[in-house]
């Protein structure tokens, strides 16, 4: 009698296949990882881009205040209010008035161009949790403006998430 011997055996083809499982179980649970890895990379990145951008916005918009005889550079609201600050500034060459404040727990900016009618609709600052300012008379630091006159300094700290994002601004 002659024996076949082409072909795998049962047992042959069940081991190969355990083998090829735990070969693309350990694939997927690295690529599941690198997926992972990759949109906590993304979403930080695009915190890290916002808060820049409102950071050098800021600045810019600080760096450039002007005053006028019977108005303040920089107003400060006082603490009945929501916290906040309004300027004048040059920063895009003709004058405007941009304001910064918190409503329902969220950064909100507002500019008003004088040549305009009707000012601009309030932009929400995705992303911010938390702005803090200071201000500083040449000896000490404040954290409201009560003064008539521009502050030399202004400290200006964001907060993204748990990631703290600071600023000082001489003027």
């Amino acid at each position: 009698m002659r024996r076949h011997t082409a072909g795998f055996t049962l047992v042959e083809i069940l081991i190969a296949l355990t083998i090829a499982s735990l070969i693309l179980a350990a694939m997927s649970s690295t690529f599941h990882a690198l997926v992972t890895v990759q949109n906590s990379a993304s979403a930080s990145s695009s915190d890290d881009r916002v808060a820049r951008t409102v950071m050098d916005r800021f600045t810019r918009e600080l760096v450039s205040a002007c005053r006028w005889t019977d108005t303040p550079a920089v107003l400060s609201m006082g603490a009945d209010q929501s916290k906040g600050m309004v300027i004048w500034t040059l920063a895009y060459g003709a004058p405007r008035k941009i304001e910064y404040y918190w409503e329902d727990e969220k950064l909100w900016r507002r500019e008003t161009d004088p040549t305009r009618i009707d000012p601009s609709e309030p932009a929400r600052l995705s992303g911010v949790t938390q702005l803090g300012l200071r201000y500083h008379d040449g000896k000490t630091w404040a954290d409201e403006w009560q003064s008539k006159g521009a502050p030399a300094g202004v400290a200006v700290e964001l907060r993204m998430g748990s990631i703290l994002y600071g600023s000082i601004v001489t003027l």
